[in-house]
């Protein structure tokens, strides 16, 4: 048995696994007016990024460091609009968790996984 050498990703705190180089993992990507919007409605996009150019500077961070480490983002667009209407249609509220699931979720629809 021929065991297949699995690759970690250094999360802030612990390593994770990354089943396989190359891995697609989703950024939830705003336009600064979607971004702006989340904030005036209190909602956590962002967290502990007071405006659009921090988070934007903070992406690009992340980015590239999940680059390095072979996996490979992809930026999905995220409207207020469509967000709105995906989180309604399954009774969610607008949380970091459920925007992670939206993101997962079209991937998985454009095909991207």
């Amino acid at each position: 048995m021929v065991k297949k050498k699995r690759h970690m990703m250094r999360s802030s705190r612990t390593l994770l696994p990354v089943p396989y180089p190359g891995t697609a993992f989703g950024v939830a990507w705003y336009s600064p007016e979607d971004f702006a919007s989340l904030r005036q409605q209190g909602i956590d996009a962002g967290v502990g990024c007071a405006n659009y150019d921090e988070w934007l500077t903070e992406c690009d961070k992340a980015i590239a460091l999940l680059r390095r480490q072979g996996i490979r983002p992809l930026k999905v667009p995220v409207t207020i609009p469509e967000l709105t209407a995906w989180l309604e249609e399954r009774g969610l509220a607008n949380t970091t968790e459920a925007r992670s699931e939206y993101v997962a979720w079209w991937m998985q629809q454009s095909g991207q996984h």
